[in-house]
């Protein structure tokens, strides 16, 4: 069934052509569609002044003027209702209202020491070992998963210990920091803070920190510099640490938690570096450059000992010759003191 479209009479009447020899279609060709739908609407006699609003709609260019103008009509007619609704007749169209913009905030809070922060970085590698980069003879590593976990585990209960050693004992550095809940603060944030308020708290730190612990031969502020690298590792997945790298950081950290006296945590790490120890297949492995010295310095020290040792047995044998000659001397005085004796009994009988 095919479909009828009714022309308006406009069209059907601008096939005459006048006196001149001009159509009246022809005659509309210079006009806008605005002019003719003037025209042709009866309301558009009633409101001349719509007549001027809807010409100007039509021009694209005129779009931004025309909602400044209606702007200022509302604002001088405060009775006039305002609809939320965009203009029908706009021809540019409305986007979504601007967001409030917001100061950029810094990512982190502001850090306090931040010159010992800075000090403390320097000697970390944020894609290497760092402090840890020793040469080793056997570099053989763990799986990359297994190694994360291990690595992972131990940033997270040192940054435990270490906030919850600051929050009782120096809650103050907590505050200045930002650091509400445990978590919030990294791993090297915490030990700069640690570092920084051993050297304010002087006079109790010694009450506060087990520096007995024979152990440990290093000083905790050592540590401290050094088990941020431990958080850079982990982070930022370095890959093929040596199984003897990896246990000395997991046992750096369980001597920090010895120092703190955080015996639950330092089980915790131990648990973890034990299994990693039979794994490091060699001595050399294990401690590289610095086992030849340290065995140096244990053969000067035993044989010293045993010096002293030979000393002593020396001195002993000879007091003891001395102690043997002194009683044959006496058992001699003995003897003759008993024949004189013997003799004057003798002689009395």
């Amino acid at each position: 069934m095919g479909m009828t479209c009714a022309q308006p009479d406009i069209i059907r009447s601008s096939g005459k052509i006048d006196n001149r020899g001009n159509s009246p279609l022809l005659e509309t060709g210079g006009q806008s569609s605005g002019d003719l739908c003037d025209r042709a609407s009866p309301l558009t006699s009633k409101a001349p002044e719509r007549d001027i609003t809807l010409h100007i709609m039509m021009d694209p260019s005129n779009a931004i003027e025309i909602s400044t103008i209606n702007s200022q009509r509302s604002q001088n007619n405060p009775e006039a209702k305002r609809s939320r609704s965009p203009s029908p007749f706009t021809a540019v169209p409305q986007g979504p209202p601007l967001k409030k913009r917001m100061p950029a905030m810094p990512i982190k809070p502001w850090i306090k020491n931040e010159h010992l922060f800075k000090k403390v970085q320097e000697t970390l590698a944020f894609y290497g070992l760092g402090p840890y980069d020793v040469p080793v003879l056997n570099d053989r590593w763990l799986p990359f998963n297994m190694q994360s976990k291990i690595l992972t585990r131990t940033q997270n209960v040192l940054e435990e210990a270490l906030f919850e050693f600051l929050y009782r004992n120096w809650p103050e550095v907590c505050v200045e920091n930002g650091w509400e809940e445990m978590g919030e603060a990294e791993l090297n944030e915490l030990a700069t803070a640690m570092i920084a308020g051993m050297q304010t708290h002087k006079d109790d730190i010694k009450e506060l920190v087990d520096y007995e612990n024979s152990q440990i031969s290093d000083s905790l502020s050592y540590l401290l510099e050094k088990i941020g690298q431990i958080r850079h590792c982990a982070v930022h997945r370095t890959k093929k640490i040596p199984v003897i790298v990896v246990e000395f950081m997991v046992r750096d950290a369980s001597y920090i938690t010895m120092y703190l006296k955080d015996i639950e945590r330092t089980r915790i790490l131990d648990n973890l570096c034990r299994p990693l120890e039979p794994l490091s297949f060699n001595l050399q492995a294990r401690f590289g450059d610095k086992l030849q010295a340290r065995v140096e310095r244990k053969l000067k020290k035993t044989s010293a000992e045993i010096e002293k040792i030979k000393e002593a047995l020396r001195v002993e044998e000879e007091v003891e010759r001395l102690t043997q000659l002194q009683l044959q001397h006496i058992k001699a005085q003995d003897e003759v003191i008993y024949e004189r004796e013997m003799e004057a009994l003798k002689r009395a009988l």
